[in-house]
């Protein structure tokens, strides 16, 4: 039963973010790393206003829908009114949840589509940090080492504040 309650969750996800892009992958530009959107600023393809517009019109619902199927299936369907097991089966949908966004969506569908290839972006990698000279650039301990320098309360408030800029790291 939870490898088809973690489908549906997956689906859900996965509905979510096409109805976000819908037809052009500019609806989704607020997905993309920040060269990316730089570069579609400067052709004139969407101008920052709007993609913010974009952004919260997409994270907000998003949030509420992803929290009340997580609360629904947790609390209804399964029937756990307990906060240790609610805490590790919510826990667990999260964490499927990111693995699938990392190697479903970003890897395969986004990875390897050409529907989200904006024009006049070609040259510029989806993934910076897998581009070439990436290596020498940065540290590979660089965000563990940010991440260890803060606890609890300010790690959430690192993931909520990039994640709320856009920033998916």
């Amino acid at each position: 039963m939870i490898l088809l309650q973690l489908l549906l969750f997956c689906a859900l996800f996965t509905l979510m973010v096409k109805i976000a892009v819908g037809s052009s992958p500019l609806n989704g530009l607020f997905f993309y790393p920040k060269p990316v959107q730089e570069r579609a600023y400067a052709l004139g393809l969407m101008d920052r206003e709007k993609v913010s517009r974009k952004r919260r019109r997409f994270m907000i619902p998003f949030f509420l829908v992803m929290a009340a199927a997580l609360v629904l299936i947790v609390g209804l369907w399964n029937g756990i009114c307990t906060f240790w097991p609610a805490y590790w089966q919510a826990l667990l949908f999260l964490e499927v949840m990111n693995w699938y966004d990392g190697v479903v969506i970003d890897q395969l569908w986004v990875g390897h589509s050409r529907f989200w290839i904006i024009p006049g972006t070609e040259d510029i990698p989806l993934r910076p940090d897998l581009a070439p000279g990436a290596e020498e650039a940065r540290h590979p301990d660089a965000d563990l080492a940010l991440w260890r320098g803060h606890r609890g309360r300010d790690r959430c408030a690192l993931v909520l504040k990039g994640w709320m800029q856009g920033d998916d790291r």
